[in-house]
């Protein structure tokens, strides 16, 4: 039995690094602690399976690996040296699509990945709603009515004491510390659902380099709801395509373009050694799609790695950890890194890490192990003139009430003035008196003629004492 397999090496990042001193090295060393996930679970898979390896190198750029789409049904790329029967497999992970699986067979699943869109944040460094996002909108509606409630009925105050939002309000001095000491939001939309609504009003476009990516496959053919108001957005703002996975992010820098990657792509390595240049990562809202071993249509060897990945898993799960999660840093010195130092030229400094390769990638001299450190941000102007601005409101409402006390308090005096002056007037011997001061003759003999039948005002006249 011909215990050798053809699997085809190409330089992408994460799966397979070119920085070891051959490519592809199959197992990790002090020399070489990241040869590329990919290639450490192949290996350990062919090992376990007791297959030989034939190596079928292809010789490409970082960033510019064809990955195969369908033309006319033939396939080009990678899927076109599998198809056509020049290698085995490829030491990368494939997604399972429909048209996919019409032609080739997927192993038993590897690991599970979630869509990440990267977009450009917004320049937007006020965050002036921060003081109002302890409570929902509703409470906030609850809270105000029960205070013009208490405002109108304030001689009723101490009867609806006990009804007063005081626990709400004390919680509030508490929440509102958190909520100043979050970070102001640079994300231009917050799950799939935003993103579709901002590529319908065509603020935003799609873009790739790799229209036949398994995602885009989808978005032609799914009729999962995401897919279905994707597509619907897109019937008028068409998808932009970059020739290269650097051109793209160029793109999303100068903003305006959303990109759709996986987190294990070369892709998003490259989006996160660009973390000084704004660029953020949204994958709310998005379902985890599996990522496969991709054969010949009926090849002998599915069944073979189904068993062998289904005896591994523990391995699989812990070489994932350690190129994705477990922020091990391994460095060497004197290692010329390609993607580093083509990164660097272009955009001036390094990025903190976000994985174990990315340290393996960026820094030189000594071994470190540790975590990334939590930065802690001071509350700058920004932070706190969500405070100011409700210290403002309320500073300019109180003004408002005082304002109206002072023109109703003045008026009142002007009232009662006019009353007390009316009630004295209206006597029979003040009125004659100033009647015979002030008007004509014929003006006294009404004046007269009235008194001796005045009304009910004029004869009480206290006015003042009854309403005021």
């Amino acid at each position: 039995m011909n215990n050798k397999i053809r699997i085809l090496f190409a330089r992408n990042p994460p799966d397979a690094f070119d920085e070891c001193r051959h490519f592809p090295t199959l197992k990790p060393s002090v020399e070489c602690p990241f040869p590329g996930w990919c290639v450490e679970i192949i290996s350990y898979l062919t090992e376990y399976l007791k297959l030989k390896i034939e190596p079928f190198i292809l010789n490409n750029q970082i960033g510019e690996l064809n990955w195969g789409s369908n033309e006319n049904g033939t396939w080009n790329g990678v899927l076109g040296f599998i198809q056509n029967n020049t290698v085995d497999t490829a030491c990368l992970f494939f997604q399972r699509t429909q048209l996919r699986a019409e032609h080739f067979s997927f192993s038993y699943p590897i690991t599970n990945v979630k869509p990440t869109y990267v977009v450009h944040s917004q320049h937007d460094e006020w965050n002036i709603w921060n003081a109002f996002m302890p409570y929902s909108p509703s409470t906030w509606f609850s809270m105000g009515v029960m205070l013009i409630l208490q405002t109108l009925f304030c001689l009723y105050v101490a009867k609806l004491e006990i009804m007063q939002c005081r626990l709400l309000l004390d919680m509030y001095q508490t929440l509102l510390l958190s909520a100043l000491l979050q970070p102001v939001a640079d994300n231009p939309f917050r799950d799939a659902r935003e993103m579709v609504r901002l590529i319908g009003s065509q603020r935003f476009k799609l873009i790739t380099n790799y229209i036949g990516n398994w995602y885009f496959e989808e978005l032609h053919n799914s009729n999962v709801s995401h897919y279905r108001s994707l597509r619907l957005a897109i019937a008028q703002n068409p998808i932009h395509i970059a020739s290269t996975v650097p051109k793209a992010l160029d793109k999303v820098l100068k903003g305006g373009y959303i990109y759709p990657i996986q987190e294990d792509s070369i892709g998003m390595q490259m989006a996160k050694e660009r973390c000084g240049a704004g660029l953020v990562f949204v994958s709310e809202g998005m379902p985890e799609v599996s990522s496969h071993l991709i054969f010949r249509r009926d090849s002998r060897f599915v069944k073979l790695f189904e068993r062998s990945i289904i005896m591994n898993l523990d391995f699989v799960r812990r070489t994932f950890k350690k190129y994705f999660h477990s922020n091990f840093k391994l460095t060497k010195e004197n290692f010329d890194n390609y993607l580093t130092k083509n990164l660097t030229e272009r955009i001036g400094h390094h990025c903190k890490e976000e994985s174990s390769f990315s340290s393996y990638l960026n820094h030189k001299g000594r071994w470190h192990f540790g975590i990334n450190g939590i930065e802690l941000k001071p509350l700058d102007f920004g932070s706190m003139f969500g405070v100011m601005l409700v210290a403002l409101l309320g500073l300019l409402l109180s003004f408002l009430a005082f304002c109206s006390e002072i023109y109703y308090n003045r008026k009142k005096k002007r009232l009662m003035f006019r009353l007390r002056m009316r009630r004295a007037l209206a006597e029979q011997a003040h009125l004659t008196a100033a009647a015979q001061v002030f008007v004509k003759q014929s003006v006294q003999t009404k004046i007269g003629d009235r008194l001796q039948s005045p009304t009910i005002g004029e004869l009480h006249a206290c006015f003042g004492e009854i309403y005021i």
